[in-house]
């Protein structure tokens, strides 16, 4: 009688992106490719080789990521920054004291972060209860030969402000969408607007590039 075979393990085939750093880590970018197994490709981020567009090149054994010092973002680099149509992260402490987060559309205007959102939401209350906070707005762009990080992160006083809010919504719509319609009316009714105004306003940037081994 024949015995079925038993299916042999097979090592995911590797691909150019970067699905490790070098603490390990994993990371999987929509680029990333699984094998026919259903795997991650599984070669080490500190081991690729850039890739030039369309020859397929395999990881080259050898390279290593070279990282530069972070660096203190000019004002100008800071306010573009702020006006890109990117979300950011407001940070705030709930009732039992853990830090929390939320990602939202802001608009930056005269030296302080505004965004919209329900008069009930969690962090609405949690922020009433406690107004201490802080934001953080972020670009990375990634690549297989480079990875720059930019970002901007101020800690402040959340302000609550209940009138203004529609206006405030459309601008703020208007920062992401351009001229696109948004598909509801939007009176400001049940909505509030979080202002923070930074105490404390900082801003880096860095860069990590792969060097031929």
């Amino acid at each position: 009688m024949a015995r079925a075979s038993t299916p042999t393990s097979r090592a995911p085939t590797p691909c150019t992106c970067s699905p490790r750093r070098g603490s390990g880590t994993r990371i999987t970018p929509s680029r990333c490719r699984r094998d026919a197994a259903g795997r991650w490709c599984s070669a080490p981020w500190n081991t690729m080789k850039p890739r030039s567009a369309g020859t397929g090149n395999a990881p080259a054994r050898g390279d290593r990521a070279v990282r530069t010092a972070l660096t203190e973002l000019p004002e100008a680099e800071v306010r573009a920054l702020l006006d890109l149509p990117t979300s950011a992260v407001i940070a705030f402490v709930d009732g039992k004291g853990y830090p929390r987060l939320v990602p939202c559309w802001f608009l930056w205007w005269e030296d302080a972060f505004y965004t919209t959102s329900g008069a009930d939401k969690f962090h609405v209350r949690s922020i009433r209860a406690n107004p201490r906070g802080s934001f953080c707005v972020e670009r990375q762009e990634l690549t297989v030969e480079r990875m720059s990080n930019r970002q901007v992160k101020g800690v402040g006083t959340f302000e609550i402000l209940e009138s203004g809010v529609a206006e405030w919504g459309a601008r703020i719509r208007r920062k992401y969408l351009g001229s696109t319609p948004w598909p509801v009316a939007d009176s400001g009714e049940g909505r509030i607007v979080l202002r923070l105004a930074p105490e404390r306003l900082s801003a880096h940037g860095g860069d990590i590039t792969l060097s031929r081994g």
